[in-house]
């Protein structure tokens, strides 16, 4: 059954930040998220932070979406963890690695403005959970092994909820090659299509995992986060 908690009292904002990138004319590119809050009358304790990604084949949808809302919602106070649930810019117009880079800055954002910003008081950025759906499940993974690279000054992540993340690549598993598929199997192509960077299939590596330059040294690490 569905989880709906509606007799607590949640707060929600909408914020905008921005990210830079270094040697390029594309300065200051702005980013929204929203913001959630439980209650905690008479507390001071510090929440853990769950950062969500959401899904919808990097091409539509948003943190406005009926569908994240008021399930973030009900996270956040059944959970009692602050929760920060990020916009990026959409493909095909904007094409991978620009999630990824847009989400990552979400784990700037915190490390930066946490003990300046009211609303993160109770924030407690070694305890931060990084969540998502479909797309938003895939850029989970890819924003974690940044951040694992990166030592992001403060954000320590803790644990991984990677709800139905999506991958591919240009080999067929089993169930795209079974009877009666093939019209998903033509829809998920084309959304990679307008996903990925022109020029690349379904090897590129933010859509085969199995494509990513990652050490072994580094898995390792990874599969502890």
């Amino acid at each position: 059954m569905p989880l709906h908690v509606t007799n607590l009292f949640l707060l929600t904002l909408t914020l905008h930040f921005t990210i830079t990138y270094q040697h390029s004319h594309k300065n200051h590119i702005p980013i929204t998220a929203r913001l959630f809050l439980p209650d905690t009358p008479g507390s001071a304790s510090q929440l853990p932070v769950a950062v969500y990604f959401h899904g919808v084949c990097f091409c539509s949808c948003s943190t406005t979406w009926f569908g994240f809302h008021p399930f973030l919602g009900d996270l956040s106070k059944a959970s009692q963890s602050i929760v920060l649930s990020v916009d990026y810019r959409l493909a095909p117009e904007n094409r991978l690695p620009m999630a990824y880079d847009d989400c990552f800055s979400s784990l700037e954002w915190l490390s930066n403005n946490a003990s300046s910003q009211p609303w993160l008081k109770q924030a407690d950025l070694s305890r931060v959970f990084l969540s998502g759906d479909s797309a938003g499940g895939n850029i989970t993974h890819h924003v974690a092994i940044r951040a694992m690279r990166s030592n992001t000054r403060q954000v320590k992540i803790k644990g991984l909820m990677l709800i139905h993340p999506c991958f591919g690549s240009e080999k067929r598993t089993v169930k795209e090659t079974a009877e009666g598929a093939a019209r998903d199997v033509a829809m998920n192509d084309m959304f990679w299509g307008l996903s990925i960077p022109e020029g690349s299939n379904r090897d590129y590596f933010g859509c085969n995992f199995e494509m990513q330059d990652v050490s072994a040294a580094e898995w390792s690490e990874f599969q502890w986060l």
